[in-house]
């Protein structure tokens, strides 16, 4: 009816104002979420180490609502022909400040490992960085080198509260280190750095996670990653290893869970 065209110009206006209210919310979700896939991307960088000397692997996983949102985060680069670092870590959390920080940590460790030449003073490093930025933030990190010879590689290495890296070969799994303070935390034992000889063919496996109790599984990590074929491929090597430390596709767990592999050729 005519009288019916005046009520619904009426209301266009306000129908417009709304929508383009919606259109910039969404303009801004799609904004924010395509930093945090940035940011998440940069967390867990798939440009790993494949050379003569070694191949590296990486696998992460979030529980969360953004799989690019977390606490997580690892990393390995060639430093020159025969040496390498590498590094692992979690901040406690799930957000967009433990994702803020994991990014902050992740170009510390690479920055302070290119310039530095202990594990521990890296990690020194961090803990110094960490406190300068966020001084009520702790956070699990290890740090190391491989670093080869004509025959053998040596793993140095040096935990900061994390769980100690499993190193797996023909002969069984066995822990490797020694756990010094959390960093950001002025409570626990020094961090120190550990040497440790591999042979060719072994694997060494870092990992985050309350994976062992939670799974309800040995709390023996050596024993709990035993099954794992350190003569299988890195790739599906980290694969084997993210399942048993992310529980399966289907298994309820807190948290996210991560892997990092690298083998020793």
């Amino acid at each position: 009816s005519m009288s019916s065209r005046p009520a619904q110009r009426a209301h266009r206006p306000h129908a417009v104002t709304v929508f383009s209210d919606v259109t910039e919310e969404l303009s801004s979700r799609r904004e924010v979420e395509e930093v945090m896939v940035q940011i998440g991307n940069g967390l867990f960088p798939t440009d790993l180490p494949n050379t003569e000397r070694v191949h590296v692997a990486g696998r992460a996983r979030s529980t969360q609502e953004s799989p690019h949102l977390g606490g997580d985060f690892y990393g390995a680069q060639q430093l020159g022909p025969d040496r390498y670092l590498f590094f692992i870590g979690n901040i406690i959390g799930q957000s967009t400040h433990a994702a803020c920080v994991s990014s902050l940590a992740r170009h510390t460790l690479r920055s302070a490992g290119m310039r530095l030449d202990d594990p521990e003073d890296v990690l020194h490093h961090l803990h110094d960085a960490v406190g300068d930025e966020w001084p009520d933030t702790t956070m699990t990190a290890v740090f190391g080198y491989v670093e080869f010879s004509d025959k053998s590689a040596t793993f140095r290495i040096s935990c900061g509260g994390h769980a100690l890296p499993v190193l797996i070969g023909a002969n069984g799994a066995r822990e490797v280190g020694t756990t010094g303070a959390t960093i950001g935390s002025t409570e626990g034992e020094p961090r120190r750095s550990v040497c440790v000889e591999a042979r060719s063919g072994e694997q060494l496996l870092l990992y985050t996670g309350e994976i062992i109790g939670r799974r309800g599984s040995s709390p023996d990590p050596s024993e709990f990653f035993a099954c794992l074929e350190p003569s299988i491929p890195v790739g599906r090597f980290a694969d084997a290893a993210y399942e048993l430390a992310a529980g399966g596709e289907h298994e309820a767990s807190a948290g996210a869970a991560s892997v990092l592999a690298i083998n020793v050729l």
